[in-house]
């Protein structure tokens, strides 16, 4: 859109200092001769090196294009989060979680560190500053901010897993507004971030020491409201963004005073100067008037309000938060993307002008001059003197055309003569690409380091820049003076004079050498037959082929000093992985009676079980429930093939929670993960409850039990079956949901045993028991410990710590006797097994309130006799479980049946799947599940004459048995349907072992009137294991399931 009027700084006249179109009197061209002035003396700027920085480039890359700044950088790393090494993908990929390949804490970051690091590179890392990270499922699974299942039907979805769609309905094309951030993604702060920063300082040093120079202050605020709209949905006012610089900032210099703060890495012209609040009020009432955030703040642009803010922020506290002021550019004519159309082509060749040009009005909606180099000066030295600037992305596209090479050349020209103090582009380009050699035609022209000179010089030409651009800068290491020539000419070759002046060249003879390189089509950067130099060596021609980039070295009137002695090559880096392996592990004392303020004693020992001896770190974490570290400790050791490392400290837990202690080994200098346990141990600290045994209570309004243990018998033999009996009596307080806890320690305070259980008080007074059998396999003296947690374990309501006392010997003189039943007798050896079944009364199609009876029985077919707990689950067509029964029944010996008799009442229409399973009376050992027992279609009571619908479905698979991995399968599922539904929806799901979706696919608008149904869909499973195939029926909107069948086919991988 047009601005209102232009800024004083764009109308004032100004001396350029290496530019193409400005026409001396003297300067004529004849035909297609131009001729080109170039004074050494002249107009003379450092040019800083690292205005030539990319994105996200391999090492090889790197090295190869010699480029010295690699940025990681974009919106998904406006989520990242360090602790799970996992980022969100916003609005660009289905506001997708996904995690990394690997689960240690800020692996990806580590792995680009040491890619720059191994190339010499300096790398830019993103510090999120959202009030939001990614969040994964259980074993790292993918998670969506809207679930098609949970938000309904979208217009787009994620072809890899069709729930996650892009918040957008499909019935209006309106935005999801009302979607849970939690979905996704959890909470972030600023102690949270002050972990990122510190883990990455421990494994690479500080700024000075060789760790990351540039910290970005996140991206593109001034679009959180559309990129980040499922945690962000409001746009950023100039406040926030102010203030999150402020405090991040602060942060950063706190821990590492010499590291470099990059902001506001704002998206392009608009993002210059309105605020994501503004933005978003635009979009809704319409650009032009007044806006609301720039009113607030007496009109004044958002860009350089937030430079002045800072800068009174440095006046006022004496730190300066803001080193380099950084944008973002990218033309807005088509010509960032593919384009080589010729029309495309042309504007791309002019647009470049758009960052310098006062005169050149952008020919896109933005309809004035950008001249966004001179600007960002301009807006530097008024709103905050003493800052550096930076292009930390840009992109003029078509990679693999000479029509993106020509463009990149220009740009890199541009920003050296100019004075850019640091760029990125966006990305890296493939290795080959045009517009990969037009980098090196600036970085490693000659393929041994050769560079474009380091300190612009003056150029003056007769040509338009439209067509032409000529860059000279001399080079300080050698003297020469380098002359960068861009034809952008689409068809044609150009003849070129190049005078020179106030240089003197070493070649005073007619014929010397200037050396020439060009990058022409597709054949690569070649080195030319060497230009001669006219006889007063000042002098000399050349012919331009169309669309070329040609690079004249002129060697310089003196000799360089001799090089240094070269030092010894350094040893190739280590391989992050290899054979050198462990194994690890951990223990926390006390571990689920653990208090705030009570030190815990953490043990860590990590077994070396392959590799060479080497010296290693053994590090020792633990973490919070939001993936903050809240203690490290850590302990370099020499170890070699059967030894181990170890290490053993206390923690002062100062709040309670659920803890988990992480186990990871490292190289000495922490430049290498050879091995990270995620999960090495969990520590439970909770805020209340007694540690002496005697009573106690939780705050004001906490539930308050009384809690028992009995042990039956309390003095037995080894092997010998002991029957631990908890009592639990809700004494005041809150009702609802608890965990009953039952745990046994032994004289070293180690846990032996635990069992838990999910109990409803409704009301106080109430009394709950439950038995669990405990059988020890050693002697000796041990307490029993009960408590009482909230159902997620992060808070205790009541602990104590021995309730009852165990003495166990190992022969029969220990007195007492007794039996107690459960997983014992028999002669049977192995585990056990069952089969299971159920029968249904009145049958498997009821209406809503129909009271169902459930006959579920087990045979058990092999393994030892004893107490098993037969357990009858209900599951809804969404996999919600909504009744569950179970009882403890004995089995005397082989082929016994046992059976159970339960009730249940429907009370919502929807097909259910019925599970039978058998457990271990503590619920340690699962040890037979039936997935698909049975299946309830429950209906609405029906109309008068109507017909109550009743479904089936059936699958097969080919091929069928067992097949490999990367095999594609065949899967066939036909629906049997009879009632009064038209058309709806048909769901195929694939789940693996564990319960994870693995695959998914479903078709709307299916005809169910002609009679059966059969869709067919091709799978390709990845990885081994045992496979269960799912299908459903909806409604066309997801509203109603009126079938599902939990598994109606196997698949074994191999």
């Amino acid at each position: 859109m047009r601005r209102a009027h232009a800024p004083a700084w764009l109308l004032a006249a100004a001396v350029m200092m290496a530019v193409l179109e400005q026409q001396p009197a003297t300067a004529q061209a004849d035909g297609n001769v131009s001729i080109v002035y170039i004074d050494a003396a002249a107009a003379r700027r450092s040019i800083n090196p690292e205005i030539y920085g990319v994105a996200f480039a391999t090492q090889a890359d790197l090295a190869d294009m010699n480029v010295p700044v690699n940025r990681r950088g974009g919106n998904t790393n406006s989520r990242y989060n360090w602790a799970l090494n996992a980022d969100n993908r916003a609005k660009d990929y289905y506001f997708r979680s996904i995690g990394f390949d690997s689960p240690m804490p800020a692996a990806e970051v580590f792995g680009f560190l040491q890619t720059c690091e191994a190339a010499g590179a300096a790398p830019m890392i993103t510090m999120p500053l959202l009030d939001w990270v990614a969040d994964l499922g259980p074993g790292r699974q993918t998670r969506g901010s809207y679930s098609i299942k949970k938000y309904g039907p979208q217009t787009d979805w994620d072809p890899w897993n069709p729930d996650l769609g892009n918040g957008v309905r499909s019935s209006d094309g309106s935005e999801i507004t009302d979607n849970d951030p939690s979905d996704a993604n959890r909470p972030s702060n600023i102690d949270f971030q002050r972990g990122f920063v510190q883990r990455v300082i421990s494994a690479f040093g500080n700024s000075s020491a060789g760790g990351v120079p540039y910290w970005i202050m996140d991206n593109e605020f001034s679009l959180w409201h559309d990129t980040h709209r499922d945690v962000h949905p409001k746009g950023a006012t100039m406040e926030e963004v102010r203030d999150k610089i402020i405090a991040h900032a602060a942060m950063v210099k706190q821990a590492d005073p010499g590291a470099q703060i990059v902001a506001p890495e704002e998206w392009g012209w608009t993002g210059y100067f309105y605020s994501g609040f503004d933005a978003q009020w635009a979009a809704a009432n319409g650009w032009g008037g007044a806006y609301p955030d720039r009113d607030a703040h007496n009109g004044t642009e958002y860009v350089p309000w937030l430079l002045s803010e800072l800068a009174a922020h440095e006046n006022s506290t004496g730190q300066r938060l803001l080193d380099v002021f950084s944008l973002h550019y990218y033309p807005q004519g088509g010509e960032f993307g593919d384009d080589v159309s010729v029309a495309t082509q042309r504007k791309r060749n002019r647009s470049t002008r758009e960052l310098w040009d006062k005169d050149y009005v952008s020919e896109t909606w933005i309809a004035e001059p950008v001249a966004l180099v001179p600007r960002m000066r301009e807006w530097a030295d008024t709103y905050y003197p003493g800052t550096r600037i930076g292009l930390t992305e840009y992109n003029w596209g078509a990679e693999q055309h000479m029509s993106g090479a020509t463009a990149q050349a220009d740009v890199f020209g541009i920003l050296g003569r100019e004075g850019m103090d640091l760029a990125a582009r966006w990305t890296s380009p493939p290795r080959g690409s045009p517009v990969y050699d037009a980098i090196k035609m600036y970085r490693n022209y000659d393929g041994v380091g050769g560079t474009f000179g380091d300190v612009s010089v003056s150029v003056m030409s007769s040509v338009n820049a439209d067509d032409m651009s000529v860059f000279a800068a001399t080079r300080e290491s050698d003297g020469a003076l380098t002359v960068m020539t861009i034809n952008k000419h689409l068809v044609g070759s150009r003849s070129v004079t190049m005078q020179l002046s106030n240089y003197a060249a070493t070649l005073p003879i007619y014929g010397g050498a200037v050396q020439t390189w060009r990058l022409s089509g597709s054949s690569g950067i070649q080195r030319l037959a060497d230009t001669g130099l006219y006889r007063d060596g000042g002098s000399f021609e050349a012919q331009l082929p169309a669309q070329s980039i040609t690079l004249f070295v002129v060697p310089g009137a003196w000799t360089p000093a001799p090089p240094s002695p070269p030092s010894p090559p350094s040893p190739p880096p280590r391989p992050p992985f290899g054979r050198t392996a462990f194994v690890s592990s951990a223990s926390a004392s006390p571990s689920n009676a653990a208090r705030p303020g009570v030190p815990v004693t953490i043990s860590a020992r990590a077994d070396m079980v392959d590799g060479p001896p080497g010296s290693f770190l053994l590090d020792v974490e633990v973490h919070d429930v939001s993936g903050a570290m809240v203690k490290q400790e850590f302990k370099q050791s020499t170890a070699s093939m059967g030894e181990f490392l170890s290490v053993e400290f206390d923690w002062l837990p100062s709040a309670a929670g659920t803890y988990t202690v992480k186990v990871g080994v490292f190289s000495a200098e922490w430049k290498t993960s050879w091995h990270w346990n995620d999960t090495a141990a969990v520590i439970k600290v909770s805020a209340s409850g007694e540690t002496s045994g005697s009573d106690g209570s939780g705050g004001v309004g906490d539930p308050q039990f009384q809690l028992s243990v009995s042990a039956d018998p309390d003095q037995a033999i080894v092997d010998e079956s002991i029957t631990l009996t908890a009592a639990a009596t809700l004494t005041g307080g809150q009702t609802g949901p608890v965990y009953l806890d039952v745990e046994v320690f032994d004289s070293d305070d180690s846990r032996v045993f635990q069992g838990f259980v999910e109990l409803n008080f409704t009301s106080i007074g109430n009394e709950m028991s439950k038995a669990w059998t405990w059988t020890p396999s050693e002697e000796g003296i041990y307490r029993v410990a009960v408590g009482t947690f909230t159902t997620d374990w992060s808070s205790s309501w009541k602990w104590v710590v021995s309730a009852a006392v165990v003495e166990v010997r190992t022969s029969a003189d220990a007195g007492g006797g007794g039996g107690g039943g459960g997983d014992s007798g028999g002669d049977a050896s192995g585990p056990p097994e069952f089969a299971s079944s159920v029968d249904i009364s009145p049958g498997l199609q009821v209406l809503v309130g129909t009271w169902v009876t459930i006959n579920a029985s087990a045979t058990q077919t092999s393994g030892p006799a004893g107490n098993y707990l037969i357990d009858v689950e209900v599951y809804d067509g969404a996999d919600n479980k909504i009744f569950q029964e179970y009882t403890d029944l004995t089995f005397d010996a082989t082929d016994s049946t046992r059976s159970a008799v339960w009730r249940w009442e429907p009370a919502a229409s929807g097909t259910y799947t019925i599970i039978v399973a058998v457990f271990s009376v503590d619920w340690s050992s699962n040890w037979h599940w039936n997935a698909n027992a049975a299946q309830v279609s429950v209906g609405e009571s029906p109309d008068s004459g109507s017909v109550q619908p009743t479904w089936s479905s059936s699958g097969v698979v080919s091929p069928s048995g067992q097949v490999s991995a990367g095999t594609q399968v065949a899967i066939a599922v036909t629906i049997v349907h009879s009632g009064t539904c038209n058309d709806g929806l048909v769901d195929i799901e694939v789940y693996n072992s564990d319960g994870a979706q693995a695959f998914q696919r479903y078709a709307s608008n299916v005809d169910f009137t002609q009679g059966d149904v059969t869709a067919t869909v091709i799978w390709t499973p990845s990885s081994a294991g045992l496979y269960r195939v799912a299908v459903g029926v909806f409604t066309n909107s997801w509203a109603d399931n009126l079938h599902w069948n939990n598994q109606v086919t196997t698949i074994s991988v191999i």
